[in-house]
């Protein structure tokens, strides 16, 4: 019984030591990013600068999608979702709307998730996902519209399918790609959620919601709007030609 405690204590003093050995000759190595004569930050394969323009905005050199670009292709998904494309017979088109709709009906939240701020900033045992379900139920409890979340999710998707480009230094294009989307859905959401600390003094100040682990909220509130798409139009809805030349017009 004490060789085994021993090997439980054992193990991650052993596994720090190789992090803070692998850190160590880590920052030894130039940024991924191609022209960056800067070092690494700790374990990442970027510098500091490229480090948080990742976390930030998902890709540490791209410029993301402006506003205007992405509602151009939001009313370019709209008019593909509300007509008929030739060939689809109105009882599909028909099951394809109710999909829509059950998609979003999916992706509601309690009201009683829709907590204060101290709430949620003083519970550590939060995991990423319930602190999506927050942003999202005070998105819907001031009556946004969870279809205009996932056409956003769509408009990023659309983009990101002409535009995106596997990050420096990484090895998983599809995975990447997926952070990207659904850390740009993400934040549609948690800037219309308007969840802030107010202050105590009529007139103080305001303090909108915001820790180191914004970024992975934000692609939890991306997963669960890319789930609610999948359900309403399956994943194939991108590789619709005429959609995607549609969309490479716009931008």
């Amino acid at each position: 019984m004490n060789a085994l405690l021993e090997e439980t204590q054992r193990r991650p003093k052993e596994r720090a030591e190789k992090l803070r050995a692998y850190i160590a000759e880590n920052r030894e190595k130039p940024c991924a990013v191609p022209g960056c004569n800067c070092l690494r930050d700790d374990a990442s394969t970027y510098c500091n600068a490229h480090r948080r323009r990742y976390r930030e905005h998902g890709h540490p050199t791209l410029t993301p999608p402006t506003p205007a670009k992405l509602k151009a292709l939001e009313g370019l998904l709209v008019r593909w979702l509300s007509e008929p494309a030739e060939g689809l017979s109105g009882t599909i088109f028909a099951d394809r709307l109710a999909l829509w709709d059950a998609a979003q009906a999916k992706l509601m939240k309690p009201a009683r998730l829709a907590v204060p701020f101290f709430v949620l900033s003083g519970a550590p045992g939060y995991t990423q996902r319930a602190k999506a379900d927050v942003f999202l139920a005070h998105f819907q409890k001031r009556g946004h519209s969870n279809g205009a979340a996932m056409l956003r999710w769509m408009a990023v998707r659309l983009w990101a399918e002409l535009r995106f480009y596997t990050p420096p230094g990484k090895q998983k294009p599809a995975t990447e790609l997926n952070r990207f989307v659904n850390l740009h859905a993400g934040k549609f959401v948690t800037r219309r959620a308007a969840f802030r600390r107010v202050g105590q003094t009529p007139g103080g100040p305001k303090r909108t919601y915001k820790t180191d682990g914004m970024a992975g909220i934000r692609r939890a509130i991306g997963a669960q709007l890319a789930n609610a798409v999948e359900f309403a139009v399956t994943k194939d809805w991108i590789y619709g030609g005429q959609l995607l030349s549609a969309a490479q017009l716009l931008i």
